[in-house]
């Protein structure tokens, strides 16, 4: 899932961690939702400024230190993520500038 000025700009599933670092470029995303188990040894970095969260199989010491060497700013608990998802995504995209 892939975020952008704090809307959900688009859903599009990613196979893997190359694809899902593919999209968030061409989409300019500010927040990507990662699983965690899409991750495989790649030497391809999400760009500066895109914000991570990211869904475990299971929310173990494993998963921790996958979040953390992907750079996630959030590890959101699969079991609470019907009630963890939306108010995550709120806090950590960009809020938007409302002219008058």
């Amino acid at each position: 899932m892939y975020v952008r000025q704090g809307c959900i700009a688009s859903r599009r599933k990613a196979a893997t961690f190359s694809e899902a670092v593919q999209k968030a470029k061409a989409l300019l995303s500010d927040v990507v939702i990662l699983d965690l188990h899409t991750i495989e040894h790649s030497n391809q970095h999400l760009p500066a400024g895109i914000t991570i969260l990211a869904i475990p199989i299971a929310n173990n010491d494993e998963a921790k230190v996958m979040a953390a060497n992907i750079g996630a700013a959030k590890l959101l608990d699969n079991m609470h993520l019907a009630q963890e998802l939306t108010p995550a995504i709120l806090e950590l995209a960009p809020k938007r500038v409302v002219l008058k």
